[in-house]
């Protein structure tokens, strides 16, 4: 999960590297930064490859272990009373819903956290001045809404208002008209 997210960081390494080859690069040069790259991705690829297996599986053995403690709770415990139909509507469509909904989520924050934290420490270390410059600028999308949101409210119940009397008068007309 700590490799995976260098995606960014080896392609912004690779390109910034490559626009230092002038004519007098060797061959021998440029040969072994093409192979230090393509090893660089390779084991990018193949964190990533590794940590959807380890999602895999983790969220496998959760919904196991979760189904078993629902068949136990639902069959075991409380008896055979149960619509079984609904039971396993539960195990098989419910289930499916929590680990689309929930277990994929925690994964994914896990993963843009540390995609975040792992870009953040790069930019950092590249230029620090226009690592804050970006970090604020991109800021700009959560503000504006904020500063516009009276505006936005206010034509928002406009439009709904006069989209009100719209369909009033088109129900008046229809009533009127047959």
């Amino acid at each position: 999960m700590v490799v995976s997210p260098f995606n960014g960081v080896v392609l912004s390494h690779i390109v910034v590297y490559t626009s230092s080859f002038t004519k007098k690069t060797s061959l021998i040069e440029v040969t072994i930064f093409g192979l230090a790259s393509l090893l660089a991705w390779s084991i990018v690829y193949i964190a990533r490859f590794l940590l959807s297996i380890v999602i895999a599986s983790s969220i496998r053995q959760l919904s196991i272990s979760l189904k078993q403690a629902y068949y136990w709770h639902e069959f075991i415990n409380v008896g055979f009373k149960k619509d079984s139909a609904k039971v396993i509507s539960a195990l098989s469509n419910d289930w499916k819903l929590l680990e689309t909904n929930y277990f994929q989520l925690i994964f994914s924050i896990i993963s843009n956290t540390m995609l975040f934290l792992v870009s953040l420490i790069y930019m950092m270390y590249v230029n620090s001045f226009i690592s804050i410059f970006f970090i604020a600028f991109s800021f700009l999308p959560m503000i504006i809404p904020k500063l516009m949101k009276g505006k936005l409210v206010k034509y928002a119940k406009d439009w709904s208002i006069a989209n009100e009397q719209y369909t009033k008068q088109i129900q008046y007309l229809k009533k009127y008209t047959k």
